[in-house]
């Protein structure tokens, strides 16, 4: 496997990087962490870049940073949660 492979199966399945090597292209959503510790989230669409010769020559990443919409979700599920929780019975 080279170095593009590897560093893409640290966030992507191993269908996905098939699929990608194969000239599919693969949409995902995908977390990242800075060197300050910091996850961010990116809506990204990973395809391959063919030469003349038809084989891939590398790789194109182009996404949007969507962690802010990432984190309103999770504050929703939260507060849902914290909502219902009162209303729910422990039936044993």
């Amino acid at each position: 496997m080279n170095g593009t492979a590897l560093a893409l199966s640290t966030i992507l399945s191993r269908n996905a990087v098939s699929a990608i090597a194969a000239g599919e292209s693969v949409r995902r959503e995908v977390s990242f962490t800075d060197e300050r510790g910091r996850t961010f989230w990116l809506d990204a669409v990973f395809s391959s870049q063919l030469g003349l010769d038809g084989k891939q020559e590398s790789i194109l990443l182009c996404g949007a940073d969507v962690s802010e919409r990432r984190q309103a979700v999770q504050d929703t599920e939260a507060a849902v949660g914290e909502a219902v929780e009162p209303f729910t019975t422990d039936v044993r």
